[in-house]
């Protein structure tokens, strides 16, 4: 009860449990005990709490809804942008997610209904990465991004995320229930990062759990080669995601901290010790992903910043 009231606290963790709760009660048939029963509700009530929150949607449509599309066609974007996102940053993860479905379902004497669905699984995983990377490829020379991509890569995206976890749960019989539950937790805590197009920091939690899902499925199938085979591949899939963010976030956080230092706190300081009553500072950080992207937003926080560094009454702090 304690982890689901604590993941209750955040949007993106909350939607990852309850989805995970409706697993729960898909793979059981609803066949749960009252325990179980109880935190299959807390989950729905949490995540209930978060959907009917007027804050987050306003904050959520600060994100995708600003081209004037509307909110469904913003979300639409914003789908095709993070996902892509996700993939590029974390190929390696995905690779290791298709290769074990289709491994688990070429192993010998795996039932025909369970090989279907597993090697249906891993192709339209591999087809959504085939469609990923050539979006991306094509992102920077469309306008916004051509409608026909946007959908192909959302359709494409939804129909992936489905055929894996129906393979999963056809598989569970073998496999067990943890891969289960873990993907449909990973698709869970996608639902706001990926609609409002979100990258980088915010698709940690998703990236956390895409991993273990592709880790719960190597497992089994590693456990299989000798120890030395299979301790260097799961130290492998531990590390890469690591790999693929440490520099990022070195390089991002680095010239984030220098561009407010000298740019941001050094006008603002001066202002306040001369009295000045207009300060320019710019809108956006150089690397906006790797902070709070809208920590200098003067719509919301002048006064709060003008307050904070102690700027003249009257003072006014203008974007350039």
């Amino acid at each position: 009860m304690l982890v689901v009231l604590t993941d209750a606290l955040q949007e993106v963790t909350s939607s990852a449990m309850f989805l995970a709760a409706l697993a729960v009660v898909v793979a059981l048939a609803g066949r749960l005990g009252a325990k179980l029963w109880t935190l299959v509700g807390a989950a729905a009530a949490a995540f209930a709490v978060h959907m009917s929150a007027g804050g987050l949607w306003n904050r959520s449509s600060l994100v995708v809804d600003n081209s004037g599309d509307g909110f469904l066609l913003a979300t639409l974007r914003g789908m095709a942008t993070s996902v892509p996102g996700l993939w590029t940053r974390a190929w390696p993860v995905w690779l290791v997610l298709i290769a074990a479905l289709a491994l688990h379902g070429l192993q010998p004497g795996t039932e025909r209904p369970v090989r279907r669905a597993l090697l249906t699984g891993s192709g339209t995983m591999l087809a959504l990465a085939l469609v990923c990377g050539a979006y991306r490829n094509r992102y920077a020379t469309l306008e916004i991004a051509a409608l026909r991509w946007v959908l192909l890569v959302d359709v494409v995206t939804v129909i992936a995320f489905l055929a894996v976890g129906f393979a999963l749960l056809k598989a569970s019989k073998s496999l067990g229930h943890g891969p289960l539950l873990v993907w449909v937790a990973f698709v869970g805590s996608g639902l706001f990062p990926f609609a409002s197009g979100s990258l980088s920091r915010t698709q940690f939690v998703p990236l956390a759990l895409l991993t273990l899902a592709a880790l719960t499925l190597a497992v089994p199938w590693l456990s299989r080669r000798s120890s030395t085979e299979a301790s260097a591949l799961v130290a492998l899939a531990l590390v890469t995601p690591a790999l693929l963010w440490f520099d990022l976030a070195r390089v991002g956080a680095a010239q984030n901290r220098h561009f407010v230092d000298t740019r941001i706190v050094a006008p603002l300081e001066a202002a306040a010790a001369t009295g000045a009553l207009e300060v320019q500072i710019p809108e956006l950080l150089p690397h906006p992903s790797m902070a709070y992207s809208r920590a200098f937003y003067l719509e919301r926080y002048e006064q709060a910043i003008a307050d904070y560094y102690g700027l003249a009454d009257g003072a006014r702090i203008v974007n350039p």
